[in-house]
């Protein structure tokens, strides 16, 4: 029997990110199936590495919004595109907002592969030629899988990514 309860964050050694004078969550904005959904992030520290966990349950998101990184590996593909949206898209928007540039991005498995579409954009809006910006994005990007067959790796038709992606998938 599968249930969830809610979780103390106040109990883990976690804390929220906060924009420059502390008193807000720092967040980034998406448009996911038609709405605005905002992203904000836990900081976690293993030893002198931080983990950013990103999450969409906050008052100002859509309800279903807010279950977007309640689980992983939900059984809704249109749920997982728009978890991979936040991870991804929201990852990279994330980063950008911490200040933080990372010379080598890894992609592990296609989870946040929409990721890499959203740096190209970045450098497309700076006025970047659609060449470079791929071989710059290509250039700085390391992907692996351990799960290299077919079976293994999702794929999403055209009709399941427009309706999610929307704005994101017009604008790229």
């Amino acid at each position: 029997v599968e249930y969830w309860t809610p979780t103390a964050i106040e109990r883990l050694p976690a804390v929220l990110v906060t924009d420059g004078d502390g008193r807000r969550p720092l967040t980034v904005s998406l448009e996911i199936r038609g709405r605005v959904v905002h992203v904000q992030a836990w900081r976690v520290d293993f030893g002198r590495v931080p983990v950013y966990l990103l999450d969409t349950d906050r008052e100002d998101n859509h309800p279903i919004d807010r279950w977007i990184t309640d689980r992983l590996y939900v059984a809704d593909r249109h749920t997982r595109l728009a978890q991979y949206t936040v991870l991804g898209c929201g990852g990279v928007r994330m980063l950008d907002a911490l200040g933080i540039e990372p010379h080598l991005v890894h992609l592990n498995e296609g989870h946040a592969a929409l990721g890499t579409f959203e740096r190209i954009g970045t450098l497309l809006r700076g006025g970047t030629p659609i060449a470079e910006a791929i071989e710059i994005v290509r250039a700085r990007t390391v992907f692996t899988t351990h799960t290299p067959v077919a079976a293994g790796n999702e794929w999403f038709p055209r009709e399941e990514v427009e309706p999610v992606l929307g704005a994101l998938h017009r604008d790229l």
